[in-house]
């Protein structure tokens, strides 16, 4: 049985950037610079994914652990 190719591979015609996961070609580019493009926002848009995530976490986590505060004994109402 032969081995199915994953990895990213360059084509030369017609010239290319095929990226391959078990055999089958799931992206294709025209070059690299397209590719690293791709990759590069991808990898920003995940990481803004994170961040608000995180921060939607930690709001959560605040609201739940609030400090009580104190009743005011010396308040005249």
């Amino acid at each position: 049985m032969t081995e199915k190719k994953t990895g990213i591979f360059y084509r030369k015609d017609p010239a290319g950037v095929v990226v391959m996961l078990e055999g089958e070609a799931v992206f294709e580019y025209k070059t690299v610079e397209d590719f690293i493009r791709t990759h590069v926002r991808a990898v920003n848009d995940m990481t803004m994914r994170e961040k608000e995530a995180e921060a939607k976490a930690e709001r959560i986590f605040a609201a739940q652990y609030m400090p009580l505060q104190p009743p005011d004994l010396y308040s005249s109402e």
